[in-house]
Parts: C-alpha cells; sequence; structure tokens
C-alpha cells in the first residue's frame, strides 16, 4: 500500500495536486498513537480550511488501518463534503473482518458503506466486497509500478536465483519456501535463494541453519527501494507462496522487471500470473508442488526466459503507471460529473 500511495504523491505527470495525509509510521505503541493523532489535527485543521477538495482518496490496509483511517477521515467528511474513495489493499481484510467483534463489524460496514467509490485491487476481490458489504460503486484496479521498455538481461547460463520479497512470516509462507529449498537442494539443483524482508527473522535464520542452506540460502534482511530493484535485476525467479494475499507489489514489480513468477493460487494472484504461460501456480501450503515449480525452472532455462518476457508485456500492457492513472483519474472524473449532476 505505501508504493502505491507514494507513486501517487510522486507522480508529476497527471493532473492532479495531492495533499497526503500519512496517519502510520513504524515505531513505539506511543509513537503510532502521536502520528494517528497528528494526522486527526491535520486532517482537522484542512477540512475547517477554505481549501477545496474535488475528491477524498483513503488507502486501507488491514484492520488497524481502518480503524486509524476511520478516525483521520472522519473531519474530511464531516466538513470537506467532495465525493469520496476507498482503496482497498488489505490480504487479510475480510478474514479479519470476520473475527471482529460486532461493533467492530458494524463500524467497518458503516465505514465501507459512506464512500461513493471503492477500488478492489481485483476481479475476485471486487466479487468478495459485494458479496459482504452494502457498495454504491466498485471497480478493480491492480496497482501498477514502472515498467521499463526493456527488461533486464539476464545470464540463464548461471544457477537458478530464486527471491522472495516480503514480510517474513506465517502468511507469506517464507518457511514452506525454505522447506522446499531443502528439498531442491537434495534433487542436487543448481540455485540459490535470497529472502528479503523483516519480520520473524530469528525463525527463519533457524529453519535455515537447521536444513543445512546457509551456503545456498542467503537472508538480505529489510531492504529499501534501491536495494530491492538491483536484487531484482539480478535474480531469475520471484517466489511468493503465500496463504493470502491481494495484489502483491512484489509480484507486480517482477514481472515489470521481466521475471517469471512462482506464487499460490490466492487473491490476486490468478489474475496477475497465468499458470505455465508466465509462471507457475499451486496451492499454499503445498511444499512438494512449491519444490517441483522450482525444479522445473531451476533445470529449463528456455521456459524462464518465454515465462519472464510474457510477464513483461503483461505489465506493460496492463500494470504500468501510466495506464493505472488513466484509469483512476477516469474514476475521479466520473464521480466529479456525478457530483455536479446532484447539485
Amino acid at each position: 500500500m505505501t508504493s502505491v500511495v507514494m507513486s501517487y504523491v510522486a507522480a508529476t505527470d497527471w493532473p492532479v495536486s495531492i495533499c497526503h495525509i500519512e496517519p502510520h509510521r513504524d515505531g513505539t505503541p506511543m509513537q503510532k498513537l502521536w502520528h494517528v493523532l497528528r494526522a486527526f489535527a491535520r486532517a482537522l485543521v484542512l477540512s475547517l480550511s477554505s481549501r477545496r477538495f474535488d475528491v477524498l482518496h483513503v488507502h486501507i490496509g488491514d484492520f488497524p488501518s481502518l480503524y486509524r483511517k476511520m478516525l483521520v477521515a472522519w473531519p474530511l467528511f464531516a466538513f470537506a463534503r467532495c465525493p469520496s474513495v476507498l482503496h482497498m489493499h488489505g490480504a487479510a481484510f475480510l478474514a479479519e473482518y470476520a473475527r471482529q467483534p460486532p461493533f467492530g463489524r458494524w463500524l467497518a460496514r458503516r465505514f465501507i458503506g459512506r464512500f461513493d467509490l471503492v477500488i478492489a485491487l481485483s476481479d475476485q476481490w471486487r466479487a468478495d466486497l459485494l458479496a459482504q458489504f452494502t457498495i454504491a460503486r466498485i471497480i478493480a484496479l491492480p496497482n501498477a509500478v514502472p515498467v521499463p521498455a526493456e527488461p533486464p538481461p539476464r545470464d540463464l547460463a548461471a544457477p537458478r536465483a530464486f527471491l522472495f520479497l516480503g514480510l517474513i512470516g506465517a502468511r507469506k509462507g517464507v518457511i514452506d519456501l525454505v522447506q522446499a529449498a531443502h528439498g531442491l537442494a537434495a534433487q542436487d539443483a543448481s540455485f540459490t535463494l535470497a529472502i528479503g524482508g523483516n519480520g520473524d527473522s530469528t525463525r527463519l535464520c533457524a529453519v535455515i541453519k537447521a536444513y543445512d542452506l546457509a551456503q545456498r540460502v542467503t537472508y538480505l534482511g529489510w531492504i529499501d527501494s534501491a536495494a530491492r530493484d538491483r536484487i531484482i535485476r539480478t535474480s531469475h525467479v520471484l517466489v511468493l507462496p503465500s496463504y493470502a494475499e491481494g495484489a502483491p507489489m512484489a509480484i507486480i514489480e517482477a514481472m515489470a522487471a521481466g521475471m517469471p513468477i512462482i506464487a499460490t493460487r490466492v487473491g490476486a494472484i490468478p489474475e496477475l500470473v497465468e499458470h505455465r504461460h508466465n509462471g507457475l501456480l499451486i496451492e499454499p501450503g503445498d511444499v512438494d508442488a512449491l519444490t517441483a515449480a522450482m525444479a522445473t525452472l531451476a533445470r529449463d532455462p528456455e521456459l524462464c526466459a518465454q515465462m519472464g518476457a510474457r510477464s513483461h508485456a503483461i505489465a506493460h500492457e496492463r500494470l504500468s503507471l501510466p495506464a493505472h492513472k488513466t484509469a483512476l483519474i477516469a474514476a475521479y472524473r466520473s464521480l466529479l460529473a456525478g457530483a455536479g449532476d446532484g447539485d
């Protein structure tokens, strides 16, 4: 979600002037609370000022994000009185919604129902949200990234370099990935695996050590955007064996860079990755299938190159920032035209 929001803020080539309010930063609980309160104060001041806003665009992740945005958006709903857009990014939102107490579910329904437009990251997520909530209007709009005209060259004669990028934890299936790497090593396949991200690194490193994979598997820790771009350019295959996802930015970034994808059939992934076309899809938790998929791309450089080229073509057509911005601006204009019709 942060990558998407910051791409909006940094954009200079589209007809939108953005006022960005950031309700969350990492830190201690008190630092997080202070940041939310400061964002609320800024929203209140802006909503009471003479500045006119055409559209309120709220991005939410999973449930802690929803409660933060509910607080910060309240003065803008109350006083700014402009068409509103809710952009839903949270991979586990519906599962977390089901676990909320009745009052929490009521708050979520009330909040979501206030928006004039909801943006989902995929057609499947759009259908799931419509089945659960009363929504005035909803569209599917996948996330987007800069897409180069040509993907970077890769040496597919080298040992296959697999890459994982994401939160280190159960939802992303990273321990399944290490187990699959162990199975692949037992087959004497030629490969390396790099893992980038923060989270439960203690358990991850312990599992790598337990399987004696230190020579093949490297934990990179958290990496910034420049380091991420470098490792994507030098890796061959992105692997993301998640149990729940929205439309993962790691997959979109890897596709833009011309990489084949090994991933699970969850969230919007099947709308990004077509099995045996630009990647290989497996079921969550199926370590044997994950091992087999990695073995296929480790041993077939021609297939790897073909899938990577198809990934880049899909990204260029559907997942580029220009295509995303065109669709978003069209949605804004439609909202504004509707607001004008109602006056």
